[in-house]
């Protein structure tokens, strides 16, 4: 039961294939990749701890917001597809800007 687990960030930091737009990302550089840097989608693969794995949902999530934060800096906010879990991560190094401003100016 997770009530039982450390809660804390689980650090996995691997490449992936992004499944919406099939783009290779490469591990991060300083911090854990969660999110595709190109298109920005991610997937619904950590149920409570950040790295845990454990989601059965393994849905597409779109980015839906980005929003900064004066201690962490610009946050991304993620909705999955299949069960509408809302998650949020930083947003990384090498994220694609434009893509990153269509999300902001959707949001006006």
């Amino acid at each position: 039961m997770i009530n039982n687990r450390k809660k804390n960030f689980i650090t996995i930091n691997e490449g992936f294939i992004c499944s919406h737009c099939k783009t290779k990302n490469l591990s991060a550089k300083k911090t854990c990749r969660n999110h595709c840097y190109k298109c920005l989608h991610s997937l619904h693969v950590d149920r409570e701890i950040p790295g845990d794995r454990e989601s059965e949902c393994l849905g597409l999530m779109e980015p839906v917001n980005i929003e900064h934060n004066a201690r962490k800096g610009y946050i991304l906010t993620h909705k999955c597809h299949k069960c509408q879990k809302v998650i949020k991560n930083k947003v990384a190094e090498d994220d694609d800007f434009e893509e990153m401003m269509k999300i902001v100016t959707r949001n006006l």
